[in-house]
């Protein structure tokens, strides 16, 4: 008898484990996914002390990342992103750059690239 309850108990443990592995997306919506124009450079790790955009190459850029993975830029596709975890990889053509998500929310993404210790400061634009 204790067997059976314990058999049928794990199987409703795996069951659930399953469920929530597969419900995990829909639960977690893709923050990232939207418009996002870069509004300050050269921010420290907290997102202080920023450059405000101005002359920088970077400023002013508008990045859409939409929902099935493409990136949009200038309101062409460039190429695609996959987000894992805290990092952000972008494919573009024949190259491949990872940037780390420092902070991310509803308005505001606070990015760092590899091997530096400056930041960039998006600010979401659309949804």
């Amino acid at each position: 008898m204790k067997t059976t309850i314990r058999i049928v108990i794990a199987i409703v443990i795996s069951i659930l484990l399953v469920y929530c592995a597969t419900t995990r997306k829909d639960r977690h919506p893709n923050l990232i996914a939207g418009t996002w124009k870069i509004i300050a450079t050269n921010c420290d790790e907290n997102g202080n002390n920023c450059v405000e955009c101005e002359a920088d190459q970077l400023c002013g850029i508008v990045f859409q990342f939409l929902e099935n993975g493409d990136i949009v830029v200038k309101g062409r596709k460039t190429g695609a992103y996959r987000l894992e975890g805290s990092r952000l990889t972008i494919i573009d053509g024949n190259s491949t750059s990872s940037v780390k998500i420092l902070h991310l929310d509803k308005k505001i993404m606070l990015t760092m690239e590899e091997g530096k210790k400056s930041t960039e400061k998006m600010l979401r634009i659309e949804q």
